[in-house]
């Protein structure tokens, strides 16, 4: 009884030297794998903002080019004068009602 419990325990102790003989590789290994995973995860989370940035950028671009054909479409000579004449109540210049004075 004592021989085969004495068998075990030397086996016992030959598998955890055996372990510990392995164990800093193995941390190793974790660690590593630890490090991939954080500067993947940080990785994927700046790929996202990216893309939102971008998207945000062409929404942007969109929303410029948009406002121009506004303000072309807005400053144009005939939109001028309808405003001119709807809010201000402006009519054309018509020249026979211009005097000119003239000094002598």
């Amino acid at each position: 009884m004592f021989l085969k419990l004495k068998n075990i325990l030397v086996d016992i102790k030959l598998e955890l030297g055996i372990f510990f003989q392995f164990l800093p590789a193995l941390v190793s290994v974790l660690i590593i794998g630890f490090l991939i995973t954080l500067y993947s995860y940080h990785y994927m989370k700046l790929e996202k903002n990216i893309a939102k940035k971008n998207q945000n950028i062409i929404r942007l671009q969109t929303e410029i080019v948009s406002l121009q054909e506004e303000k072309a479409e807005l400053t144009s000579p005939k939109k001028v004068g309808e405003r001119a004449r709807k809010y201000l109540q402006m009519d054309a210049v018509n020249l026979d009602k211009v005097k000119f004075l003239i000094n002598e």
